[in-house]
């Protein structure tokens, strides 16, 4: 691996990591810069807004999301947003 200062110089722009056992660097993807279509748009808005109102709910409901999520890949926050967006599981 290179010195850690040129790791960290390289933050954004390079990723150094190993792959069994050896040492490999890849650029970040970079997307060039667009308008979002409407529906990308709102969709944004609301995934903000769902975001933001996570953090205003009571500690003990909170609590629950973060419950349901245990044993998942999913924060209870994660939780959250996929219930709003696909609805009560089955």
């Amino acid at each position: 691996m290179p010195q850690q200062s040129i790791i960290d110089s390289l933050k954004g722009k390079l990723d150094f990591y190993y792959w069994k056992g050896i040492v490999c660097v890849r650029s970040w993807p970079h997307w060039p810069d667009r308008e979002p279509t409407p529906a990308e748009a709102a969709n944004q808005q609301t995934f903000k807004y769902l975001n933001q109102l996570y953090h205003t709910l009571p500690e003990d409901i909170k609590q629950a999301y973060i419950t349901q999520a245990a044993g998942t890949s999913l924060t209870g926050k994660d939780l959250f947003v996929s219930l709003y967006y696909r609805g009560r599981p089955t």
